[in-house]
C-alpha cells in the first residue's frame, strides 16, 4: 500500500471494484453505468483522456519502431491494428 501512497498520494482502504467505481463517479461527468457501452468509450476515447492519449502515442511510436526494424531485416510483416493507429502510421509505413 505504500507503494499507492506514493503513487496516489493518499492510502486508500482497500482497491476494490467498488472502490474504483466510487472514484470514477467522483472524477468523471457521469457515473460508471457497466451496461452502457458509451460510458467506456467516452472514458477510454483518447480525444477526451490525456492518459488514454499519450499511451496511444507511446504505442504508436513502439509499433514503427518495431515494423522499421523488421522491415530492415527482410521479414515478411502481417500487421493487424486499429484503424485509428493505421491512419495515423500510414504516412511513415508507406515511406519504410
Amino acid at each position: 500500500m505504500q507503494k499507492y501512497e506514493q503513487i496516489l498520494g493518499f492510502a486508500p482502504n482497500e482497491l476494490s471494484l467498488n472502490y474504483f467505481i466510487e472514484l470514477h463517479n467522483k472524477l468523471r461527468d457521469h457515473t460508471f453505468d457497466p451496461d452502457n457501452y458509451s460510458c467506456f468509450h467516452h472514458d477510454e476515447n483518447p480525444n477526451n483522456n490525456p492518459v488514454a492519449k499519450t499511451v496511444s502515442e507511446f504505442r504508436d511510436q513502439f509499433l514503427l519502431k518495431s515494423i522499421r526494424q523488421f522491415w530492415k531485416e527482410k521479414k515478411n510483416l502481417f500487421i493487424v491494428y486499429g484503424i485509428g493507429h493505421a491512419m495515423k502510421l500510414k504516412e511513415a509505413i508507406t515511406n519504410l
